[in-house]
């Protein structure tokens, strides 16, 4: 998935596309998907994550 161009819906309904930049571990919330969008780097906790497409 890495450098993918993804599109993610979060559990709260709100889509995010972008490119799957890396795997980060923020303490203390967890593992996140680290996204570049085209508004900037988003950091997308991975059990908010609903669905996830490769596009």
């Amino acid at each position: 998935m890495h450098k993918s161009l993804l599109r993610i819906s979060l559990v709260s309904g709100e889509p995010l596309e972008g490119k799957a930049e890396n795997l980060k571990i923020i303490n203390p919330e967890g593992e996140h998907l680290i996204l570049s969008t085209k508004k900037g780097e988003h950091a997308v906790r991975l059990d908010l994550i609903k669905k996830v497409v490769e596009l």
